[in-house]
This record gives C-alpha cells, structure tokens and sequence, in this order.
C-alpha cells in the first residue's frame, strides 16, 4: 500500500489552529528527486547495520569498526530501533543511508521522515524525521543521505536522532461504541511519535487487516487522533460516521456526526 496524496501547507496550518496549535502535515505522502548512481556518503569508511522488523538498513560512517563508529544502534523495541549520530565526529557532514539489496526503496514524506517501500510497492517501514536540524535527502531508489548540521552552529554539538519503525498497530479490535461500530486501533509507541511515516504505516496495516477501514471518513478520523490525540490510549474509528471533510472531522474533535 503506497501512502495518500499530500494536503497543501495552508489546510495543514487550519487543521493545527482547529486543534489548538497542532502543527504538521497531516496527509503528506513520499515523493524524491530523480534517482542518482550514488550517495556522496558511499565513499566512507564503514558500513553500519540498522536492521528492524524485515527491514535492513546500511548507515556509512567513518571508522575503522563499529567500535569506532560515531553512530549507536538502540535495541530493537516493538518493531523499531533509534539511532543516534554524533556529527563532530562525521567530517563530511553527510552520512549514507541505503537498503540491502534488493530491499526496495526509499521516499521522502513531506516531514522530512522517509517511507521504506517493498520491492513490490508495499509500505513496511519509515524513519521518523531526524532530530537537531538533520534532514534526509533521498539520493536514488534504495539511497538516502543524512545531511548532519553544518559545523559550528549550535545544533551541531547535539547528537542527531531518528528512529527506524516497522510495526504501526499492535491491535485494532472491533467493537459497539456511540451507537455504531467501532474499531479500537492501539499504535505501536513509535507510530504515536513518528510523525508522517507512523501515521502511514498505521493506515496501511489496518486497511490490510481490515479492508472495510478503507473509508475517507475512517481516514480522516485517524489523521485527527494522530494529530490531536497521540497518547489516546486506543483511536476509535467508525465507519458509519459521515464524510464531512478533515477540518469539519477535526473540529468535531475526530467524532463528527
């Protein structure tokens, strides 16, 4: 399941002031510059393994071993993995990111997060946006760059983060709720916090698990919980609620009648 069409800056800047200063691109989808032989990152030393769920990530640093390397690798933790960068200790500035082989592409959304796309076309992963003024730069199909702070600005001293997720839903479970059905989805705690490629991901699995989801009003419903509830403990979505539009669904705090 590829990610929806983006909604222009200006719906996005309604939809935060809906929710009291919400802010973000709600309904951003991947898009990237044409693809290039190659990242300006290949050339460095060493290749460090990311890997969650079925998706393998090479991340290309200076060093002589992953000893030496200026980058950590947290344990995998419900499908994902955070990673941090210490840019003072990357000269180039610039840090390779590709998939192994054969592993398909990436794309950037609009967040400055990446969707991992299946060989097939399949959304299996993202990377939350990386942190400390980072950003990722798609390069090619299966290629990105971290582009890391330029050195001496203030953000250069702080470690750059992002995290690699595979798992969007941990249940979504059907029930009776305000007179209707009701699917109770529970996100994984790195699609709550994952900006664009969390909120994808979540969407993708639950149409997959539960055809019937695949609604506008259903996907309204969720862009609002993500959005205005993040740490609503389950985002209960029906699908007999009218289509009414994403502001006027936002403005009925995700339940419009």
């Amino acid at each position: 399941m590829r990610p929806r069409p983006t909604t222009t800056l200006a719906a996005v800047a309604l939809l935060a002031a809906a929710l009291g200063g919400c802010s973000g691109d709600p309904r951003s989808a991947p898009s990237g510059p044409p693809p290039t032989p190659a990242s300006a990152a290949d050339s460095e030393a060493l290749p460090l393994s990311v890997t969650a769920g079925p998706v393998a990530l090479l991340l290309s640093l200076p060093g002589g071993d992953v000893h030496d390397a200026p980058a950590t690798v947290g344990p995998e933790q419900d499908g994902a993995v955070t990673v941090s960068v210490d840019p003072a200790a990357v000269p180039s500035g610039v840090v390779g990111v590709r998939l192994a082989p054969g592993g398909g592409t990436l794309q950037a959304y609009s967040d400055g997060g990446l969707a991992v796309l299946a060989a097939d076309g399949a959304l299996v992963g993202g990377l939350s946006a990386p942190s400390s003024g980072a950003r990722f730069a798609v390069v090619g199909a299966g290629r990105a760059e971290l582009r890391l702070p330029t050195p001496g600005a203030a953000q250069a001293a702080q470690p750059v983060t992002f995290t690699l997720g595979t798992r969007g839903i941990v249940s979504a479970t059907w029930g009776e709720r305000e007179g209707g059905r009701s699917v109770a989805v529970a996100p994984t705690g790195w699609a709550r916090r994952a900006g664009d490629a969390g909120r994808e991901l979540v969407w993708a699995e639950l149409i997959a698990a539960e055809p019937e989801a695949d609604t506008t009003t259903m996907r309204d419903q969720l862009i609002c919980h993500t959005i205005g509830a993040p740490d609503k403990a389950t985002w209960n979505l029906e699908p007999w609620r009218p289509e009414v539009g994403l502001l006027a669904t936002m403005a009925a705090r995700c339940n419009p009648t």
